[in-house]
């Protein structure tokens, strides 16, 4: 959400400050502002306390549920040009992240190999966001402001154990049906092995 309040940039900061626990309760969607606990707002602010460090009339929170931008009255020029699209644009390949981590679908259960190319290269978003959005400093913080609210890094190490353990599963099945040595045993083995080798093709 793009929000643009009726104050004048040099009225911007005491009037967010004013509007503190409002502005928390609409990023986080309550309809009740004043129930939220104080170290609810306090939290909501201070994992975006890097975001805002640059723009002193400008306000930028984001979380889970979404992205909240608010500026002063006029028209305002801030020191980071198009950031609520760029915003936006990250948080969607966010929800992307978290999606595809979650595999609802059972994608990497039906396409093994592609699934793990994929996640390589999600893995290097989330792990490495200071080379991959390089662009700016503050497409990389807001980045990593987004990573840590969706819980990425947690998500894209369950979703690795999750391949693992199928990996091995599968691996135990061929030789509990058939001794190592047989015929379709082999097959197997160097079928999934050369899968392997592939990978990073």
């Amino acid at each position: 959400m793009n929000l643009q309040l009726p104050h004048a940039s040099e009225a911007f900061a005491p009037a967010v400050d004013n509007l503190k626990r409002e502005l928390a309760a609409l990023l986080i969607g309550t309809k009740n502002p004043e129930m939220l606990r104080d170290d609810v707002v306090e939290s909501v602010y201070a994992a975006c306390e890097e975001l805002n460090a640059k723009a002193a009339a400008e306000l930028l929170l984001v979380n889970r549920q979404g992205v909240l931008r608010v500026v002063p009255a006029g028209n305002y020029r801030g020191p980071h040009l198009h950031r609520f699209d760029r915003t936006r644009d990250l948080a969607i390949l966010a929800c992307y992240g978290k999606s595809y981590l979650r595999d609802s679908s059972a994608f990497s259960w039906k396409h093994p190999f592609l699934a793990e190319m994929l996640g390589r290269r999600l893995e290097q978003w989330i792990n490495h966001a200071d080379v991959t959005f390089d662009v700016s400093m503050s497409h990389t913080l807001t980045w990593a402001a987004l990573v840590n609210a969706m819980l990425l890094p947690q998500r894209l190490s369950a979703w690795r154990r999750f391949l693992e353990e199928d990996h091995a599963s599968e691996l135990s099945n061929v030789v509990l049906q058939d001794p190592w040595w047989s015929p379709r045993s082999m097959a197997t083995l160097r079928s999934l092995d050369a899968h392997e080798d592939n990978d990073d093709l």
